[in-house]
């Protein structure tokens, strides 16, 4: 009896040091996160054009082209620059995005 005793300590402590290093973890990651930047419909809004298509063989291929600069309501500026994806109709080597840099 006193071994599963030790057994479920041993679990449970374990299970707390997992807890706090989890939350270690996202912590960092927050504040390494800027949280005033842009998201992608702002910038899709602002003038870069979404040319993403659907095809059979790879589903929803996104792809972007355009340059928008969006303002941030604590005055921060952005620059928004679409790219498109790479690759052929068979082959698919990179899906677009939309490439964010501060701007002084």
């Amino acid at each position: 009896m006193n071994d599963r005793h030790e057994y479920l300590a041993g679990l449970k402590k374990a299970n707390e040091q997992r807890s706090t290093r989890a939350a270690a973890r996202a912590a960092s990651r927050a504040a390494g996160q800027n949280p005033q930047k842009p998201l992608f419909y702002q910038a899709v809004e602002a003038g870069v054009v979404d040319i993403s298509y659907g095809t059979h063989r790879y589903g929803w291929i996104a792809s972007y082209r355009g340059e928008a600069v969006v303002e941030m309501p604590n005055g921060g500026r952005w620059q928004c620059i679409g790219h498109r994806s790479t690759g052929t109709a068979t082959s698919l080597k990179n899906h677009g995005f939309i490439e964010f840099v501060e701007l002084d």
